[in-house]
């Protein structure tokens, strides 16, 4: 199967994780379009902030302040927005934040909807490493005392 089709396929799983789990979460509640549309914003960001995570190689200072500063800027914005009474979604976030189903919800939709591609990349990268996988682990086993050749010290009596 091409990366393409592996790539729908998770995208696919994503939304519909996205879409069903909060549905599921309120089905018995009366949660208005408003709040159900700031829980899918708030999700959505932090699913695909975390999807991009699972792929970053390296960690930089650069990348850690355009991941969690992209998941602040949009929870801050939604928080200002709702805080203006005159839009129709005013004060919807203050309500949300207080219910554990909200809360439920977006560790939920984050990680059921990544948890395939977790899986798959746990998978791959135990049974099909790539080149790089295996310089890295083999450098990262070159720095590491070796214990298996030693010889246990004598206690001397």
């Amino acid at each position: 199967m091409s990366l393409f089709w592996i790539t729908m396929l998770d995208m696919l799983w994503q939304s519909l994780v996205l879409f069903y789990v909060p549905l599921f979460t309120y089905r018995d509640s009366t949660i208005d379009i408003w709040s159900m549309g700031s829980l899918w914003t708030i999700a959505v960001v932090i699913l695909v902030n975390m999807h991009l995570a699972m792929d970053i190689q390296r960690w930089v200072v650069i990348t850690h302040i355009s991941l969690w500063g992209s998941i602040s800027i949009t929870y801050s914005c939604m928080v200002v927005l709702d805080s203006i009474p005159v839009f129709p979604n005013y004060g919807t976030i203050y309500h949300l934040a207080k219910s554990p189903a909200y809360w439920l919800s977006i560790l939920l939709i984050v990680v059921v909807g990544l948890l395939p591609r977790f899986i798959f990349k746990v998978l791959q990268q135990i049974f099909w490493p790539s080149d790089i996988q295996i310089a890295r682990e083999a450098e990262i086993m070159s720095k590491r005392p070796s214990f298996l050749g030693s010889k246990p010290d004598r206690i001397s009596s």
